[in-house]
């Protein structure tokens, strides 16, 4: 599984973000699975689970991911189309607004790609935003939920783990270490050439903080014409505010990434 976009840490400094105000959950409707007993009030999202946007039903298929912060779910409508859903369990408000404040930098990073040469294409590498909305369901605990396009294929972690397992297994039959080596540089240069433009024109805005392997999407790998993207905006931070803290305001992402 991958995760599409991931959670924001409960321990970020509210400086970096714009924080949205907390909307009513109005966007976003659930319906009981057929056949099934109606899900109890704050249950979460499960497999064959109906959610309706815009009049459109979506009907959860398969979990995307799974992690401390909750699940990111795939849903697909009665004409084939499918969006991921990302789905957090917060303890307290802010936490909350912090996973609504990844909505707002998804928001943000689309307009700046949308605004230049190419933008669209730029633009379909990373989520769009559908809808977010919040559940309150006692008290100390509220319910956030994220509806985006999804970014298809696997993470290059996977797809690069996936590719030494195979390779290992054809044994003496694997390509030659030339040829692997042309195939990884052809890779490496479509990774750069496919997001570097993405970062570049988000970055007025926008920065990611935590670009790896993890948070790239990949199909078409093995076949030699992949096409990546870019997901997890759950760390991202308002670029201005984090350039005026000259950047050590807050430390986030994978330390083996770090510039």
């Amino acid at each position: 599984g991958k995760f599409i976009s991931g959670a924001a840490s409960p321990t970020q400094p509210t400086g970096l973000l714009r924080r949205p105000a907390l909307p009513q959950p109005t966007e976003l409707r659930e319906q009981p699975r057929r056949q099934q007993p109606p899900q109890r009030s704050g249950g979460p999202l499960e497999v064959g689970a109906a959610v309706v946007l815009s009049d459109e039903t979506f009907h959860v298929t398969d979990a995307l991911g799974r992690g401390s912060f909750g699940a990111v779910w795939r849903a697909r409508s009665a004409g084939g189309r499918t969006v991921a859903i990302k789905e957090v369990a917060c303890a307290s408000r802010e936490s909350a607004s912090h996973v609504l404040a990844e909505a707002q930098m998804l928001r943000i990073a689309r307009q700046e790609l949308q605004a230049v040469a190419e933008g669209e294409r730029l633009a379909e590498r990373i989520p769009s935003l559908f809808a977010s909305t919040i559940e309150s369901l006692s008290p100390t605990s509220w319910r956030v939920r994220l509806v985006m396009s999804e970014v298809r294929g696997s993470s290059l972690e996977y797809a690069l783990a996936a590719h030494r397992r195979a390779r290992k297994g054809r044994g003496s039959v694997a390509a030659p270490a030339a040829a692997e080596l042309a195939h990884a540089c052809r890779c490496t240069c479509e990774l750069v050439v496919q997001i570097a433009p993405v970062l570049e024109n988000i970055s007025a805005k926008v920065y990611h903080r935590d670009v790896s392997p993890r948070n790239i999407q990949v199909e078409g790998l093995e076949a030699g014409e992949p096409k990546f993207g870019l997901v997890d905006f759950g760390l991202a931070v308002d670029a201005e505010r984090w350039r005026a803290m000259g950047g050590f305001g807050d430390l986030g992402g994978d330390g083996r990434y770090w510039p």
